[in-house]
């Protein structure tokens, strides 16, 4: 059987595109507030606000030489010391003392914030912050190389879906300025307008999303040869610069003055060249040891806007017997793998972006899930089932009821006490249990009443989010922006933004329901009960459909609009009692005779002469 194309694409679209909509939608938005999972995590935490500082050139030169002192005092004999220098998404300094073993694997660094002012490490809640909402992002969290598989295959799939719903959009700028104000068809229209506008970025999210997984998603044959340690296979394959000899031996510092003077001379005139080369200057600093010695300082920056390396930018080292500062390069140059591997890796995570652009990619990923979610409303519209449970509850629970339950995560992250054990593991309980919950909502109440109300839950906890970071912390959102601080003042900024969208969508839905006269106590226990209580003749009339009584009608209704002008008694069709009789045509070709009483019949009707 031949089918045209742009049929079987329609088909192929509709059919697997309400699957792929509530997965897309999930994703994107995750992925979205993943890009400030940073800034998520230092809001959570208000115990380092007070340890913040301004990425300038001042503040940072103070930083290291304070980690410097501070890693010195702790005394650890270790191979690494690596100073995290204020920026402007991690204000906090912070200080990682690694083993020689794990210098390779930067998973296993451990970064602990502390006081410039005060000179100690600041002891700060554990929170999962907005790491948690990244997690879930990539593997669906917990489930490691399986979820990955599994997120890997739903973008794949749904990059058919939105290439099969492009090519079906054929007159794409003719609506773009014409939409309809109600109906289905606005639904439609937005849908088409919003999908088309930010297709190059969903292709452009989901292709370096593959790339990323690909390792999961199609594993290498190298894989069983590394079975023990694949971080090696991943050292070796991308020609990571291996850490010298020296550092087998558990470096000391050197306590005396005129070494600790000359480590601070060379420190300071480092930072000075890296601010001057770099446009958004250093962000790391490791101390490298050769027979107990510092040897040498290397500087990393802070945002690379190199896509083949990482993103990571170049290296600046200055060397403490010559006091000369020279660039390193990164070993060999990566090859088409690796550089594929690292552009996809600095496009997708944004490792390149400034403010101004990490704000454009957040926003681009929130209208690819905002034109998915278009796309599920119209499907709900234009289907002829039930707004009980089902797809139209799934719906709701996507749409309302994620957003619900990221807002009932960062609560828990601030509210909870920040002495309870396990608290990350509560954190996490705190979004399942109302992302359960609102699924059995949107399944035991209609689809539109449900989804009003869950909009409100999550208007009225980022209405919370935002008292929060308005009012709870310390420096203020206002007051840390003209500090140079603007971590702060773009979340309340964001939780602020997520509560009047919220509003805004919860007013649509509740002059959707008051103009569809729908009662907000209706719900699938009160729908039984009312198909219960009704008599067994209405029962036989639901179960028959609407389309099929009618065409039953159509022959009595003509008889007895010919018989409206006959005289009563002397015809067939009415008698002198006020009672009409009609014909109903059953399927099986019978006529049957209704009878039907008169609104005027009199009640002492005379029922022998009737007879």
């Amino acid at each position: 059987m031949n089918i045209p194309i742009r049929k079987a694409l329609r088909e192929q679209h509709a059919k697997a595109g309400l699957i792929l909509g509530w997965f897309g939608f999930f994703v994107f938005l995750l992925g979205a507030i993943s890009l400030y999972r940073h800034e998520l995590t230092f809001w959570a935490q208000p115990e380092t606000h007070h340890a913040a500082l301004a990425p300038t050139e001042e503040n940072r030169l103070l930083a290291a030489q304070t980690g410097l002192e501070l890693a010195k005092k702790l005394g650890h004999p270790e191979g690494l010391w690596h100073i995290a220098l204020p920026t402007a998404r991690n204000p906090v300094p912070s200080l990682a003392l690694v083993e020689p073993e794990d210098a390779h694997d930067h998973h296993h660094w451990v970064f602990r914030g502390f006081d410039v002012r005060e000179g100690t490490l600041v002891e700060a809640r554990d929170t999962c912050g907005g790491n948690f909402l990244y997690r879930l992002h990539v593997d669906l969290f917990g489930l490691g190389p399986a979820g990955r598989r599994v997120v890997a295959f739903g973008a794949l799939c749904m990059l058919a879906v939105l290439l099969s719903g492009f090519f079906l959009r054929d007159r794409l700028s003719s609506r773009l300025f014409h939409l309809e104000k109600s109906g289905a068809r606005m639904w439609y229209e937005g849908h088409c307008v919003g999908a088309g506008a930010t297709l190059p970025f969903a292709v452009l999210f989901i292709v370096s999303g593959l790339v990323l997984a690909s390792q999961s998603f199609l594993p290498s044959t190298l894989f069983p040869h590394y079975k023990e340690d694949r971080r090696s296979f991943v050292v070796e394959s991308k020609g990571i610069r291996k850490t010298p000899d020296a550092l087998e031996a558990r470096a000391v510092y050197a306590a005396d003055k005129a070494t600790g003077d000359r480590v601070h001379e060379r420190l300071a005139r480092l930072l000075v060249v890296a601010e001057k080369r770099w446009e958004s200057g250093p962000g790391l600093v490791t101390f490298r040891f050769s027979k107990h010695e510092i040897s040498e300082i290397e500087a990393g920056e802070a945002r690379g806007t190199l896509f083949g390396r990482r993103a990571s930018g170049e290296r600046l080292v200055a060397s403490m017997e010559s006091g000369d500062i020279s660039t390193r390069p990164r070993g060999r140059e990566p090859g088409v793998v690796a550089t594929l591997w690292y552009a996809a890796s600095a496009l997708h995570l944004g490792r390149f972006a400034d403010p101004v652009t990490r704000f454009f990619m957040c926003l681009s990923a929130l209208c690819v899930a905002g034109a998915l979610a278009m796309g599920l409303v119209l499907h709900e519209k234009t289907s002829r089932k039930s707004g009980f449970g089902g797809a139209r509850g799934v719906t709701t629970w996507m749409v309302a009821g994620l957003p619900a339950a990221m807002a009932g995560h960062l609560l828990a992250t601030r509210l909870l006490s920040p002495d309870l054990a396990s608290r990350p593991g509560l954190e996490m309980a705190v979004f399942f249990l109302v992302w359960t919950a609102s699924l059995v909502h949107a399944l035991f109440r209609d689809a539109r009443v449900s989804r009003f109300e869950q909009l409100v839950l999550a208007g009225m906890a980022s209405a919370l989010l935002c008292v929060q970071a308005i009012f709870c912390t310390t420096p203020g959102p206002v007051q840390a922006l003209f500090q140079g601080l603007p971590v702060l003042f773009g979340t309340a900024a964001m939780f602020l933004g997520a509560t009047l969208l919220a509003v805004f969508l919860a007013w649509r839905e509740w002059v959707r329901i008051r103009k569809e006269a729908l009662p907000l106590y209706a719900g699938l226990p009160g729908r039984i009960l009312a198909r219960l209580r009704r008599p067994p003749s209405l029962k036989r009339q639901d179960s028959v459909p609407l389309r099929t009584r009618l065409a039953r009608l159509k022959p009595a209704l003509a008889a007895r609009d010919a018989s409206a002008g006959e005289v009563p008694g002397e015809g067939s069709q009415a008698d002198g009692q006020g009672q009409n009789t009609l014909q109903e045509q059953r399927p099986d070709g019978q006529a049957v005779q209704t009878v039907q009483a008169a609104e005027a019949a009199p009640p002492n009707s005379n029922m022998r002469q009737t007879a």
